[in-house]
């Protein structure tokens, strides 16, 4: 904090603050002018990302089993309930349905969520994975399955 001009009882002025992390902090809108209109700004930032068309992402949850025990985590940790063989055909012909009559989509991306999304991996994600072959992929995961 003293290399940054930030004393221990973090009385904060601008001005005391090395401008390298000021100018930084700014440049990435962390720090704002006080004649910015914050409001006005994320509407505009909600306006722009609501009236893409040409990106379509799409998050499934194919279970929401964990094998974890987090205190904070309000799911039922033993559940083995997951998506079924006929819930991936009906998701894979509503996506290609969709792709297919919006031609202006020019990048679909497909998340994984849920308790731990990739518990059913071989079930229900390579499936999915196999089937929908245009899609970029990711997963929010704990991911401790893994070896």
């Amino acid at each position: 904090m003293t290399k940054w001009g930030i004393d221990d009882k973090l009385h904060l002025s601008l001005s005391n603050i090395d401008h390298r992390l000021v100018n930084t902090l700014k440049e990435n809108k962390i720090i704002l002018d006080d004649d910015i209109n914050e409001r006005n700004m994320v509407k505009n930032i909600l306006e722009e990302t609501n009236n893409v068309n040409d990106v379509l992402e799409f998050t499934i949850i194919p279970s929401l089993a964990c094998n974890f025990s987090c205190w904070y985590c309000y799911e039922n940790h033993n559940n083995k309930e997951h998506i079924s063989q006929p819930e991936i055909k009906h998701i894979v012909l509503a996506l290609e349905k969709i792709i297919k009559n919006k031609p202006e989509i020019t990048t679909f991306k497909i998340s994984f969520f849920g308790g731990e999304p990739l518990l059913f991996f071989k079930s229900v994600v390579v499936p999915l994975i196999e089937d929908i072959k245009k899609a970029q992929f990711n997963s929010s995961v704990f991911g401790a399955w893994l070896r």
